[in-house]
Protein backbone atom coordinates (compact mmCIF):
# COMPACT_ATOMS: atom_id res chain seq x y z
CA UNK A 1 0.00 0.00 0.00
CA UNK A 2 1.19 3.21 -0.84
CA UNK A 3 0.46 6.82 0.72
CA UNK A 4 0.52 9.58 -0.15
CA UNK A 5 0.98 12.66 2.08
CA UNK A 6 -0.67 16.23 0.97
CA UNK A 7 2.09 18.43 1.94
CA UNK A 8 1.32 22.39 2.63
CA UNK A 9 2.82 25.05 3.74
CA UNK A 10 0.93 25.52 6.56
CA UNK A 11 1.78 29.20 7.47
CA UNK A 12 0.44 30.54 3.95
CA UNK A 13 -3.13 29.01 4.75
CA UNK A 14 -3.37 29.71 8.04
CA UNK A 15 -3.34 33.42 9.59
CA UNK A 16 -2.29 32.19 13.71
CA UNK A 17 -1.89 36.01 14.16
CA UNK A 18 -5.40 36.52 13.71
CA UNK A 19 -6.34 34.71 17.13
CA UNK A 20 -8.36 32.19 17.61
CA UNK A 21 -12.53 32.25 15.70
CA UNK A 22 -15.19 33.50 18.95
CA UNK A 23 -17.99 34.45 16.81
CA UNK A 24 -18.20 32.90 13.52
CA UNK A 25 -21.64 34.63 12.78
CA UNK A 26 -19.89 38.38 12.80
CA UNK A 27 -16.21 37.30 12.12
CA UNK A 28 -15.18 38.33 15.58
CA UNK A 29 -11.82 36.67 16.57
CA UNK A 30 -9.81 36.97 20.25
CA UNK A 31 -7.40 39.55 18.74
CA UNK A 32 -10.34 41.73 17.58
CA UNK A 33 -11.87 41.31 21.31
CA UNK A 34 -8.53 42.10 22.72
CA UNK A 35 -8.57 45.33 20.05
CA UNK A 36 -11.59 46.20 21.12
CA UNK A 37 -10.72 45.91 25.15
CA UNK A 38 -7.82 47.76 24.27
CA UNK A 39 -9.73 51.00 23.29
CA UNK A 40 -11.75 50.70 26.71
CA UNK A 41 -14.75 48.23 25.71
CA UNK A 42 -15.48 46.29 28.47
CA UNK A 43 -18.48 44.48 27.60
CA UNK A 44 -19.85 41.49 25.33
CA UNK A 45 -22.54 43.93 24.07
CA UNK A 46 -20.40 46.81 23.83
CA UNK A 47 -17.75 44.63 21.45
CA UNK A 48 -20.88 43.52 19.35
CA UNK A 49 -21.24 47.48 19.24
CA UNK A 50 -17.84 48.27 18.30
CA UNK A 51 -17.95 45.98 15.32
CA UNK A 52 -21.28 47.12 14.51
CA UNK A 53 -23.04 44.19 14.41
CA UNK A 54 -25.28 42.16 16.77
CA UNK A 55 -25.32 38.33 18.30
CA UNK A 56 -26.57 35.96 15.80
CA UNK A 57 -27.12 32.51 17.50
CA UNK A 58 -25.42 33.49 20.77
CA UNK A 59 -23.24 30.51 21.10
CA UNK A 60 -20.44 32.79 21.48
CA UNK A 61 -21.56 34.96 24.40
CA UNK A 62 -20.39 32.49 27.56
CA UNK A 63 -16.70 32.42 25.95
CA UNK A 64 -16.56 35.79 25.00
CA UNK A 65 -17.46 36.98 28.55
CA UNK A 66 -15.07 34.22 29.60
CA UNK A 67 -11.71 36.39 27.78
CA UNK A 68 -13.44 39.73 28.99
CA UNK A 69 -13.28 38.72 32.52
CA UNK A 70 -9.92 36.77 32.38
CA UNK A 71 -8.50 40.11 30.56
CA UNK A 72 -9.89 41.80 33.28
CA UNK A 73 -8.72 39.96 36.28
CA UNK A 74 -5.10 39.94 34.69
CA UNK A 75 -5.28 43.51 34.05
CA UNK A 76 -6.70 44.54 37.64
CA UNK A 77 -3.90 41.91 39.42
CA UNK A 78 -1.14 43.72 37.04
CA UNK A 79 -2.16 47.19 38.95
Amino acid sequence: MIIILNCIDINSHFHYDQGMYVCICNNLTSKKIEKAMDSGVSDTKKIYSYYNCSPKCGKCISYMEDLINNKTSISSSNN
